[in-house]
């Protein structure tokens, strides 16, 4: 055993003592510490009884949380966010051991698995292939019967199980389109995210939840009408990775409220408030 692990033996196990001032000591030096704490909290979990074991799940999702916070904020502050890094740090807020890299990897295998396809397309026609490939072949499919299930947020949940709401199916599109190099981007539409493909040729915009269901801006139009809703330009304008991430956030602090759970509406609004200005 090194000595840092005795070290974190003993801040774990002081984590229940009866001294205010002792356990306000072991708070502050496990801040201090940060992210390199958590896989060592993580194996005490495992083994430790109550009332220890609760302590310590308290202190690691502290530290889980500030991580996250830090590196959200850091990512919000660069001129065009990484959306592939910022839909990953919200997926660690859920699955605070996710393998990042695993699921990256699936994106890349789903890419190679298409690209022929692609590559024999050509204009938009790469879109829709792409499309038919995700909804059909892949089997990636909206989640109508419980719309308002968080995992349909989260993207590692999201492809395992398939399914998800708007924008976390079009952001799987948007994700493998950029291993393809098409110009694929969001569009934040009032209740309903899609994604457009536009080029100096075409554009046409894909519903993805509803099996990439391809439609003109004419027809986006003509349902915003029907549904009572003006159109306005700005509702078809490619969105900024920053606004896909914070309505992503944003959707989840709904569902949070409106669930009752309040540690989770807390510490997601840390990553949404400072940014939102909605």
């Amino acid at each position: 055993m090194t000595e840092t692990d005795t070290e974190f033996d003993a801040l774990i196990q002081l984590l229940d003592d009866p001294s205010e001032t002792v356990k306000q000591a072991v708070q502050a030096r496990f801040n201090e510490l940060g992210s390199d704490a958590l896989p060592h909290l993580r194996r005490a979990q495992t083994i430790a009884a109550e009332p220890l074991r609760s302590h310590i799940v308290e202190t690691a999702h502290h530290l889980q949380v500030a991580y996250i916070e830090q590196a959200w904020t850091a990512l919000m502050k660069q001129p065009e966010p990484d959306l592939e890094r910022g839909i990953f740090l919200l997926a660690l807020y859920r699955n605070p051991e996710l393998d990042i890299a695993y699921y990256r990897g699936r994106l890349d295998e789903f890419a190679a698995q298409v690209r022929p396809r692609i590559e024999k397309a050509r204009g938009y026609e790469r879109a829709e292939v792409l499309a038919h490939f995700m909804c059909e072949r892949l089997g990636f499919i909206g989640n109508h019967e419980e719309y308002y299930d968080p995992a349909n947020s989260y993207i590692n949940e999201v492809i395992n199980r398939r399914t998800g709401i708007p924008i976390s199916l079009s952001v799987v599109y948007m994700l493998l389109a950029e291993r393809l190099n098409l110009p694929i981007f969001g569009v934040n539409m009032p209740a309903h995210f899609v994604v457009k493909y536009h080029d100096a040729g075409d554009e046409i915009y894909l519903d993805i939840f509803n099996g990439g269901v391809p439609f003109t801006r004419e027809a986006g139009v003509r349902s915003l009408i029907k549904v009572g809703i003006t159109p306005q330009p700005q509702y078809f304008r490619a969105a900024t990775p920053k606004e896909i991430l914070l309505r992503m956030v944003r959707n989840l602090v709904i569902i949070a409220r409106d669930t009752g759970s309040e540690q989770t509406h807390a510490d997601l609004r840390r990553l949404l408030d400072p940014w939102d200005e909605e």
